[in-house]
């Protein structure tokens, strides 16, 4: 699946407007790669800090 095939079938879900799809596919036209993590039942949950010190980008939270 390319950029803008992405875009256009997933933008609306990540809150990107059609009419913004240009910009976006812009700054994302040469990645390599996506993720799309989809969840059946979400529900809003409290905000909390959490130390990501060494976790670098990637946090696991287990809310079960």
């Amino acid at each position: 699946m390319k950029v803008k095939d992405i875009l256009e079938r997933y933008g609306d879900y990540d809150g990107i407007e059609a009419y913004e799809h240009e910009r976006y596919f812009e700054m994302f036209k040469d990645k390599k790669y996506c993720i799309l993590i989809f969840l059946e039942y979400p529900e809003k949950i409290e905000a909390f800090d959490i130390n990501k010190k060494g976790f670098w980008q990637y946090v696991c939270l287990d809310l079960y």
